[in-house]
């Protein structure tokens, strides 16, 4: 489902049609905001509200950035980097990686329900959010 409206996103951002372009951008967001909160959901942790997000312009139409913010309903820091290769195909390439107060919770080829019957590239990194030593290091993604 969610990979059917990303491609539709896509679809009809590539048409150029600025009012198409930023309502599919919005559902972009909107999809990507859904599946971060399930992910967290799955993981035990609630969002205080949506994570706000935003898409830096990118050097190619088949390259697609998103970046969300948010907080926990205990204040902790959320953080999702998402990044799509071959936007324009059937087959686009997603990443996407959370980090809670700095520390990688998820790293995943998508998010949510969107994630069913495919085969995971990335799998949840383990983590004990009672453990004083997880918010001493910062996450790192390289890529």
């Amino acid at each position: 489902m969610r990979r059917c409206a990303f491609l539709l996103c896509v679809a009809l951002v590539a048409s150029g049609c600025s009012v198409t372009r930023t309502i599919s951008a919005g559902a972009y967001r909107v999809a990507v905001t859904d599946g971060t909160i399930a992910e967290l959901g799955s993981l035990g942790l609630t969002l205080h509200e949506r994570p706000a997000c935003h898409m830096p312009r990118t050097e190619s139409p088949t390259v697609v950035r998103i970046t969300c913010t948010g907080r926990t309903d205990t204040g902790r820091a959320v953080r999702v980097e998402g990044l799509v290769t071959a936007a324009d195909t059937s087959r686009p390439d997603e990443r996407y990686v959370i980090t809670v107060d700095g520390a990688e919770v998820l790293r995943k080829p998508c998010l949510g329900r969107g994630c069913a019957g495919r085969r995971p590239v990335f799998d949840r990194h383990p983590h004990r959010y009672g453990d004083p030593q997880i918010h001493g290091k910062a996450g790192r993604h390289q890529g």
